[in-house]
Parts: structure tokens; C-alpha cells; sequence
């Protein structure tokens, strides 16, 4: 089934994780934003080549028939003809909707290195659509899950980029991943979220004058 982030929570769940980024900032400076995208894509090019190869496998199965049963259309070679063509084309949409209704489908056609860039390309317009580059002392972070691909993205704003790595985020995706795995995503958003709040507190503390610049509930994309 294709996944979609605006049903995959419940209320409870998302005023779980909105209660998460509130408990973790109240510790930070920073700011913690959490996305859920249904898909980073839509991925079109995969849903023509499933129908392509449902069109073949169509006209595979039709040839056959035709070979066992050489009568079936007597000396109408019109009826023969058009009934190939309208076979090839009821494979052709069966396979571009199959793909379009069914995850594994489409993302069979589609290569790592591309749900990759995807994503990476998503969540960095998502870490501009949410004005995380806004906040006064460049302290933001995008939490950016893509239910489709199954993929987690910790992107940083500039402030903290100086003072931790990359690689600093790579426990805070492997929690997402593995709620996401148990099928306990809530809990995956809340233990990241949390975890986000430790890593800021100890660089970016909570000030006497701090305000919370950007909204504390989870993202739907």
C-alpha cells in the first residue's frame, strides 16, 4: 500500500511528538523541527516502466493463448489486431496504476542512488519551506523522514554545522530507523527528538531571553 504522512499518526501520537520538541528545546537554544513526507517524489518514470512491463507480460500471456487456440479470432484479422492493441493497453494502465497503488512496486523500478538524491534534494527544500534558516542564531535542525523511501535525513543550520559533524546526527537517524522498522514510528520521532535536544544542549543551552521562533508540531508533507 502507498504510504501516506497525513494518516500515519495518530492525534495521540502527533501531540506526542509536538510535547517531545517542547521538552527538548526547553533545555536548547536550538530548534528542532520534525517532517514527515509521504515521498520525496513522485516518481513517474518508474510508474511508465512498470507499464511497460505489464504491457509485455500482457502480450506474452495473449500470444500464448492465441498459439493454443489458433481459431480464436476465424479469419478476422481486424478483431485480432485491435484486441492485441487494447491488451497491450489495459497492461500498460494496469501497470502505471499497480505501481502508483503499491510502494514495493514502484520502487522496484527505481535505483538506490536515486531515492537517494531524492530525498536529500526534498529535505533541503523542506529545511527552506519551514524557515529553519530563519531563526535569529542559526541553531535549527530538520529531522526529515520519507515514509516511501524509508529514509531519515538530520540536516543542521549553520551555527551548529561549526561546532558538530555529520556524523554527530548518525545516532539520532538510526532511532528514527529503527521505530520506523519496529513499525513504532511516534516512538522513533520522540527518542530522535530527544536525543536532538541532549546533543544542542551542551553547545546551544537554553537562554534567559529565549523564544520559540519556529512551531513545535510535526510537519505533514
Amino acid at each position: 500500500m502507498q504510504a501516506n504522512s497525513k494518516t500515519f499518526f495518530s492525534i495521540a501520537e502527533l501531540e506526542s511528538i509536538a510535547e517531545a520538541v517542547r521538552s527538548a528545546e526547553s533545555s536548547t537554544s536550538g530548534e528542532i523541527v520534525p517532517v514527515l513526507a509521504s515521498s520525496s517524489d513522485d516518481y513517474d518514470r518508474a510508474c511508465f516502466l512498470s507499464g511497460i512491463l505489464f504491457s509485455l507480460i500482457f502480450t506474452v500471456v495473449f500470444s500464448c493463448v492465441w498459439v493454443l487456440v489458433p481459431d480464436l479470432f476465424g479469419d478476422s484479422v481486424i478483431a485480432a489486431t485491435l484486441t492485441f492493441v487494447a491488451i497491450q493497453f489495459m497492461g500498460l494502465v494496469a501497470g502505471f496504476y499497480a505501481s502508483t497503488a503499491i510502494d514495493g512496486l514502484r520502487k522496484a523500478f527505481i535505483p538506490h542512488r536515486i531515492l537517494k538524491r531524492q530525498v536529500s534534494r526534498a529535505a533541503h527544500q523542506a529545511f527552506l519551506q519551514f524557515q529553519i534558516t530563519h531563526t535569529e542564531n542559526a541553531t535549527g535542525i530538520l529531522i526529515y523522514v520519507s515514509l516511501f523511501e524509508r529514509t531519515v535525513v538530520v540536516l543542521a543550520d549553520r551555527s551548529i554545522n561549526q561546532k558538530k559533524s555529520k556524523e554527530t546526527w548518525d545516532e539520532v537517524r538510526d532511532l528514527l530507523i529503527n521505530g520506523l522498522k519496529e513499525n513504532k514510528g511516534a516512538r522513533g520521532f520522540v527518542e530522535a527528538i530527544h536525543k536532538c535536544g541532549e546533543i544542542l544542549a551542551k553547545e546551544f543551552p537554553i537562554q534567559a531571553n529565549d523564544q520559540n521562533e519556529l512551531k513545535n508540531e510535526l510537519r505533514l508533507v
